[in-house]
């Protein structure tokens, strides 16, 4: 009975200690994807504020564009 007991012992400690360490891992792992979420977010802020400056500048030649063709009808 006594190596019975102390197997389950150890067993219960072999499990808590993996138990740890899962942990601990899951933990980084959230905070890297956490980051990487940051850093996404950033780039993709990034990209949206160009689209939106080319789209400006689209939009002013095209009043140019229509400025210049409606002077030359009148």
């Amino acid at each position: 009975m006594i190596g019975i007991k102390n197997l389950t012992k150890q067993k219960s400690r072999d499990i808590l200690r993996q138990k740890k360490v899962y942990e601990a891992k899951i933990a980084k792992l959230k905070k890297d994807l956490a980051i990487l979420k940051n850093k996404g977010n950033l780039e993709i802020q990034k990209l949206l504020n160009m689209i939106d400056d080319v789209l400006n500048v689209i939009a002013d030649e095209d009043c140019r564009v229509r400025n210049v063709t409606y002077r030359g009808l009148t």
